[in-house]
């Protein structure tokens, strides 16, 4: 079994001005398309990037990756398993071309017109 989906994936990190920026910019979006943005962080506390930072290849921030997550299941021994699975489609790196990006992303990628 597999389904499909796109998910906005912004990665920001503590002290990153550019990414406080970027986040005041989408506050100020209207909520349905402020709800198809992620935030998540890049590092974890220890100051490691974080498994899906890793797997999405984001080594500055913020980044948006526009990604393909599909959940793929098999049957083990009677047992279904599954693993989420993402795929990066698109990556736009700086707060400025994010923020430039942004409108057209959300037109590309979800049933919801930037306005």
């Amino acid at each position: 079994m597999k389904m499909t989906d796109i998910s906005l994936l912004v990665f920001t990190q503590e002290n990153c001005p550019p990414c406080y920026r970027l986040k005041d910019f989408v506050n100020r979006m209207p909520s349905e398309q402020r709800e198809q943005i992620e935030f998540v962080p890049m590092k974890t506390a220890s100051g490691q990037r974080t498994a899906l930072a890793e797997e999405c290849n984001v080594e500055l921030t913020p980044t948006l990756v526009v990604a393909s997550e599909h959940i793929e299941c098999e049957e083990e021994d009677g047992i279904e398993v599954c693993d989420l699975i993402s795929d990066p489609i698109e990556t736009i790196v700086g707060g400025q071309a994010i923020t430039t990006a942004l409108p057209g992303v959300i037109n590309n990628y979800t049933n919801i017109k930037f306005v």
